[in-house]
């Protein structure tokens, strides 16, 4: 159930920001979706990383190694966008993934505790672009 739940998030965000401006604005276009799915009503954060939480910890290693490869696919998918806007050196076009999936999983987070979604996910767009302007 994990792996198909991470499989459709990572269709639906390829997907929804495909026609997306080309450059910044197709790997901004990804937090803009997130914002929306922060407000729906239902929405109580990412499934994947709420059953490794709910693990606590516990010796569950398919679970982990599911977890594990949402977050690649997140990177996988940051970091194909942001050396299509133009960053073209590999291990920066790595490093600035990475860091743009802290401040979505940041937000994820916060959005759950705070219930402001537009809140925690337009400041994490605020800090991604930025640090896409920076890089470029």
């Amino acid at each position: 159930m994990v792996a198909r739940r991470s499989d459709h998030i990572h269709e639906w965000l390829r997907r929804e920001t495909a026609d997306a401006e080309p450059g910044p604005g197709r790997v901004l276009a990804i937090f803009d979706l997130l914002i929306d799915w922060f407000s729906q009503p239902r929405y109580r954060g990412c499934a994947v990383l709420n059953t490794v939480t709910d693990l606590r910890g516990d010796d569950e290693p398919q679970v982990r190694a599911t977890a594990r490869s949402h977050l690649d696919s997140y990177r996988d998918l940051l970091r194909t966008r942001i050396l299509d806007a133009g960053v073209t050196d590999l291990p920066r076009a790595d490093s600035l993934a990475r860091q743009l999936l802290l401040l979505i999983e940041g937000a994820t987070a916060v959005s759950v505790v705070d219930g402001e979604a537009s809140s925690a996910g337009s400041d994490a767009r605020k800090a991604a672009e930025i640090l896409l302007s920076m890089a470029l």
